[in-house]
């Protein structure tokens, strides 16, 4: 507490005072009570941690609650300049405003002295605690665009198409009306959605920043061969076929599924040559474990596997040396990743390839950085003990490592992580019926929510929220009340994020949803633009031409080689492809269009005494198709399932044994079945089991 002498000039500020828990006001009870001077703020039509017992009612009780020295009530000034927006982003506000519950006051709404930037006046009727206002204007149709301000409503097919318009409303107004990329922002409903918009935007060559990592760090792609290769330095038996793929597969092993298949048939046809019979899932992990056993094979089918090799290799040193920890073990690796200076060259480069090599480094930063202060708190763990500390991270933990400047990008948020800021222009996409409005009572196993509910006041006695006759599954109508009130509380919380969601802009608004099958848009379109009398439904909105270098490039070069357009609109599309592929631009040079570029090998696919294994699937998939069969049986098919394989199995041993007894072949199934690359855990276990009991059990073949 505050001294005497200092609670004289003394002044405690609170903002966003909508988001104060009960926790919160007894805070603030034992900072400012007494009369002590308080200034607190807030609005609460803008709350947004309700799920986490914030109360938007604390601002209407504010001045009850929190008297002057002489036991009057505290004085209470109400802001009527928004100066965020003009009049039709306000309009909008508005209209999300009135119908949300009042939490005890709407005198904040719109009202006579309520004004925007410009000047002009709005108020709706007010109205008493506990009421739900009506519309401020039923039936008003906003202006689209006016006075620099600009608010848009756009239904599409799919998700994809939304994503691609969200991109080209940002590119636009990033192009031809020079709003800088930070001073954008799409606000979401749930933090589910921002992976799929970040890939959308991303591959439409927008720049995107998510605020606050929320993964783990072991969960980071960059981080997990790291991870992997760490573990199986520490215990070899960790190096398992699975293990081996993913590295082999991973950013430091680079191999395709085209080149892994080459390496398991280099492998396998090594086995047979020396007259062996294991599995090539068994020599994968014996090559990565002694870079020996692929000494022997063409360098250009074993140089990426050598190399995740010779990385183990260098682990397990670092791991053996005397005084080993989890830092010189993960910087041993590192080295001998070899990708470093790759990564910053591409980081440094820019585009969608610089911003992921960011991602990458940020990550590998963040595992140094966790490694050294584990190292730093437990000076005698070894690499193991952090190993164990990082995987059984569920949630992000804070770091105080340097990462890559954000610099020029559009922030993806949630309507949550919104509040409180501002952006020229925002989109608001998924605006879906079912997500938002999410109506589902918010509540757990234990009944957290409907505890808080009673204690807020939004539901009557006990028995309303816990069962009993008045129960809401019981005949009184008490239950259906308290479910009645839940259901409006949830509404109310979900317009507060909306509100805020479509607040934030401060000159051009953009709120989009998907009509198809199986998703409709949601009502709150209507907040935002409300529909004609007469109009049923919103059409959907066009598709535009994404505005992006590849965008353009296709489309000039469609043009250019359809005989069908004019002479000069193909001469013309013809010249701007020359100047584009002068500039370097990829695409625009016609030597790197598909089909004219010359055959990058005429080797045959096979040597001349190398036989061709025929089957009669294979001969019926020739007759239906021959470049699927050319291309498939050259490696471009995709891995067998273990039905497959089992098959596969079948076929092998009654080859071996075309005269064998039913219980001679069933023997050979049972003692091949651990062939087919079964991995660990309950599901492959049940799946082994069920092989070998067929097996015992399954006619001769």
């Amino acid at each position: 507490m505050l001294d005497a002498e200092r609670d004289r000039w003394a002044v405690v500020g609170v903002d966003d005072a909508q988001e104060l828990t009960a926790a919160g006001q007894r805070l603030i009870d034992l900072l400012a009570g007494g009369g002590h001077a308080l200034v607190l703020a807030g609005d609460p039509d803008v709350a947004t941690l309700t799920f986490r017992g914030a109360l938007p009612q604390t601002v209407a009780g504010a001045a009850e609650r929190f008297r002057r020295a002489d036991g009057g009530p505290a004085r209470t000034v109400v802001l009527g300049t928004a100066h965020r927006y003009g009049p039709l982003l306000r309009a909008v506000a508005d209209r999300v405003a009135a119908r949300i519950g009042s939490a005890g006051t709407v005198a904040h709404r719109a009202g006579p002295g309520a004004t925007h930037r410009s000047g002009a006046a709005h108020r709706a009727d007010p109205v008493g605690p506990g009421e739900v206002p009506g519309p401020a204007t039923p039936g008003a149709q906003p202006e689209r665009s006016g006075a620099g301000e600009e608010v848009a409503v756009h239904v599409r097919a799919s998700t994809a198409q939304e994503g691609a318009f969200v991109a080209t409303w940002l590119r636009r107004r990033h192009l031809e009306q020079g709003v800088p990329w930070s001073r954008m922002a799409v606000v979401v409903r749930s933090a589910r959605a921002t992976r799929s918009l970040r890939r959308a935007l991303g591959s439409a060559g927008v720049p995107v920043t998510v605020p606050g990592v929320e993964i783990a760090v072991r969960d980071e792609p960059a981080v997990l061969p790291l991870r992997l290769a760490l573990r199986c330095c520490l215990d070899p038996e960790q190096l398992t076929a699975e293990t081996a793929v993913a590295l082999l597969s991973g950013p430091f092993g680079g191999v395709d599924a085209v080149a892994l298949r080459r390496l398991r048939q280099a492998l396998r046809a090594q086995e047979l040559a020396g007259d062996g019979d294991r599995t090539s899932d068994a020599l994968l992990v014996e090559a990565l474990a002694d870079p020996g056993h692929l000494a022997t094979l063409d360098p250009r089918v074993a140089a990426r596997a050598r190399h995740v090799a010779a990385l183990l290799q260098a682990g397990r040193r670092a791991a053996d040396a005397p005084g080993a920890t989890a830092e010189t073990v993960l910087w041993a690796l590192w080295e001998a990743a070899g990708v470093a200076e790759a990564w910053q060259r591409r980081a440094l480069a820019g585009g969608q390839s610089g911003a992921r090599a960011d991602r990458d480094l940020d990550a590998v930063v963040a595992l140094f950085d966790a490694a050294a202060r584990h190292t730093d708190r437990l000076p005698h763990a070894g690499p193991g003990d952090f190993l164990g500390y990082l995987e059984g991270q569920e949630l992000p933990s804070d770091t105080l490592a340097a990462r890559a400047p954000d610099g020029e990008a559009v922030t993806l948020l949630t309507a949550a992580g919104a509040a409180g800021r501002e952006w020229d222009a925002v989109a608001v996409p998924g605006v879906q019926e079912g997500t938002w409005p999410d109506l589902r009572l918010r509540n757990s196993l234990l009944g957290g929510q409907a505890l808080a509910d009673l204690l807020d006041g939004r539901v009557g006695d006990g028995a309303d929220i816990v069962g009993g006759p008045g129960g809401p599954g019981g005949p009184g109508g008490s239950g259906r009340a308290a479910v009645s009130a839940q259901r409006r509380a949830v509404l109310d919380d979900e317009l507060r994020l909306f509100h805020v969601a479509v607040s934030r802009a401060r000159r051009a608004l953009l709120v989009t949803a998907v009509r198809s099958e199986e998703e409709l848009p949601s009502s709150f379109l209507d907040l935002v633009d409300p529909l004609p009398a007469d109009a049923d439904e919103r059409p959907l909105s066009a598709v535009p031409r994404a505005m992006t270098l590849p965008s353009l490039i296709a489309e000039l070069r469609g043009v250019a080689a359809d005989t069908g357009e004019p002479s000069g609109r193909r001469h013309r599309a013809a010249r701007h492809l020359a100047e584009l592929a002068r500039a370097g631009v990829p695409g625009a040079d016609p030597g790197d269009w598909y089909g004219l570029a010359p055959l990058s090998s005429i080797e045959p696919l096979r040597a001349e005494d190398e036989p061709v294994r025929v089957s009669p699937s294979k001969v019926e998939q020739f007759t239906r198709c021959a470049l699927r069969w050319l291309l498939e049986t050259s490696g471009g098919s995709p891995g067998s399932s273990s039905s497959q394989l089992l098959g596969t199995l079948v076929h092998e041993i009654a080859e071996r044994a075309p005269n064998g007894t039913r219980a001679e072949l069933a023997a050979l199934l049972a003692d091949r079945i651990d062939r087919l690359g079964l991995g660990e855990g309950w599901v492959d276990d049940r799946e082994r089991q069920r092989l070998r009991s067929w097996s015992t059990s399954s006619p001769s073949t």
